[in-house]
């Protein structure tokens, strides 16, 4: 048995009065086992099997419905005990945004290697993930095969399984076959991010699973399981994303700027930055160079990225590219892009 707490017996609950499960032949065993642990005198109406409801998933996905995809999502997290609650958190949210940007919130719990931080654009949503130390291909094709189960989820859910605007543009991550490579040092190399870019769209689109009450409550006891004085990188994360935000929306993003944002001051802000090995200028920088190479990779010119990533000049970004890769942007581009002529593509952001 698994303490999931009472939100996750309510919510098998709730699939029984919308009809999912009804004419199961889960139907009878799991409106038993309900019943004797919402009833039970020893205390068993917080728990749950896990088994059942791995059992109750199984059998809303032979229905067509991927919830397993949502499932797999969680294991990164690493915390076996709260993993159904988690995955039933983000399948009850509003909206598919929704349910990706919880699953990246939570993958970033209790792990430092790596950061997925969601840019909503216009007409584009990326989920970027920046690595803050060096990491092994597996690790890569782990989160990005969590994203890929995400992007099933949403194609089985709409009941199409061609390619559509469902299916996300993503960067390299195959290091033995990555353009660059043969250019990086090595320690450059096993930082580079990646990133997925979905259709704004389509994400913003109603989940079918969504249960406002549930996931309400489902927040509340995961805020209460995770707001912990010792997450990890937990500013470093915030300044990122706030900051990853300003440069979409044109908006000032220094240190005041940051700080103001969050209601303290900047000597609080930079202490609690300090305590977790970090200062808001490498924070910034780190964000700009992850930033540069996503979107030279995304055919966007250089022009067009020294002003989004707010440079006074071409000449400046081209420098800095030049610091944290060894190679300047125009080689690099050369490399991503072998086969189109500089300055064929149209700025996309």
């Amino acid at each position: 048995m698994h303490h999931l707490g009472n939100n996750c017996v309510l919510m098998v609950q709730e699939a029984h009065k919308q009809g999912y499960l009804i004419d199961s032949p889960l139907h009878a065993k799991i409106a038993a086992t309900l019943d004797q642990q919402m009833n039970s005198p020893s205390g068993f109406g917080n728990r749950i099997s896990l088994t059942l409801v791995e059992a109750v998933f199984d059998a809303l996905t032979e229905r067509g419905f991927a919830i397993s995809a949502l499932r797999e999502q969680l294991k990164m997290t690493g915390l076996g005990a709260n993993f159904t609650v988690r995955a039933l958190y983000i399948l009850t949210a509003p909206t598919f945004t929704d349910c990706a940007r919880n699953a990246m919130a939570l993958a970033n719990i209790d792990n430092n290697v790596f950061t997925a931080n969601i840019v909503e654009k216009s007409d584009v949503i990326e989920i970027n993930v920046h690595f803050h130390v060096e990491t092994s291909q597996l690790v890569k094709e782990h989160i990005l095969s969590v994203i890929d189960q995400f992007s099933d989820f949403l194609r089985r859910v709409r009941k199409n399984n061609q390619d559509s605007p469902l299916d996300p543009i993503g960067s390299a991550t195959n290091d033995e076959k990555h353009p660059l490579k043969s250019v990086l040092a090595p320690e450059v190399f096993k930082k580079l991010p990646f990133s997925l870019v979905f259709d704004r769209t389509m994400l913003e689109q109603a989940n079918p699973f969504s249960n406002p009450a549930e996931y309400k409550l489902l927040g509340k006891t995961l805020l209460n399981d995770t707001n912990r004085v010792d997450e990890p990188l937990q500013y470093t994360r915030l300044v990122m994303a706030q900051v990853a935000q300003a440069f979409e929306n044109k908006a000032a993003c220094n240190l005041k700027d940051i700080a103001t944002l969050n209601s303290i001051s900047e000597a609080t802000l930079k202490r609690k930055l300090s305590n977790e090995g970090n200062r808001f200028v490498a924070i910034k920088a780190k964000l700009r160079a992850d930033q540069a190479l996503l979107l030279l990779e995304q055919g966007v010119p250089q022009d067009s990225i020294s002003d989004y990533l707010q440079y006074a000049c071409p000449t400046g970004f081209s420098r800095s590219f030049k610091a944290w890769y060894g190679v300047n942007p125009t080689k690099t581009a050369e490399r991503l892009h072998p086969s189109t002529p500089l300055g064929h593509k149209e700025s996309v952001i």
